[in-house]
């Protein structure tokens, strides 16, 4: 009797921590309806002066207004449609529709810049996607460029970078 209490206590705590880990499990950590590959993964960027190190989008910086920049995506779409925030601070979504579902595929976007309209500066960001645990679609790897210098390259750990200019 006493082994069966035993056997019977063991079958229970390795069924309840087989549910408790499991992904998809009553206790499941994945999120559901929540998420969303798109809206969850964008990136945020400054432009800091190579000499002074201040962000030249802030307000109150006189080099460039932060009103007249505009951001344009490869098919010159509008990715920038309101002034920049006055903390100088830039936050673009790079994911499209169609990214949704490609997984393990290098994916290249390219970014217009304009300052005052005349001076012209690119923004290329390849990106790799993969599945997780919960079938989710994430990023598995992210590389920004800035007029030519890389400032992000390789598995995802932040997703903001500040650029010289």
């Amino acid at each position: 009797m006493k082994n069966l209490k035993l056997c019977t206590a063991f079958i229970a705590l390795a069924s309840c921590c087989t549910i408790i880990s499991c992904d998809e499990g009553l206790f499941s950590k994945c999120r559901r309806d929540d998420y969303s590959f798109i809206a969850e993964n964008g990136f945020s960027f400054g432009i800091l002066d190579k000499n002074t190190k201040e962000n030249i989008l802030a307000y109150g910086q006189i080099t460039y207004n932060y009103d007249t920049l505009q951001l344009y995506d490869e098919n010159w779409n509008a990715v920038l449609i309101e002034p920049v925030p006055g903390n100088g601070i830039i936050d673009m979504r790079f994911l499209k529709e169609e990214d949704k579902g490609v997984i393990n595929q290098l994916t290249n976007r390219r970014f217009y810049m304009y300052f005052n309209y005349q001076d012209v500066d690119t923004i290329d960001i390849a990106f790799e996607a993969q599945k997780n645990k919960c079938k989710e679609q994430i990023l598995k790897s992210l590389k920004v460029s800035y007029n030519d210098s890389i400032y992000l390259d390789g598995p995802i750990e932040k997703y903001y970078a500040y650029f010289l200019k």
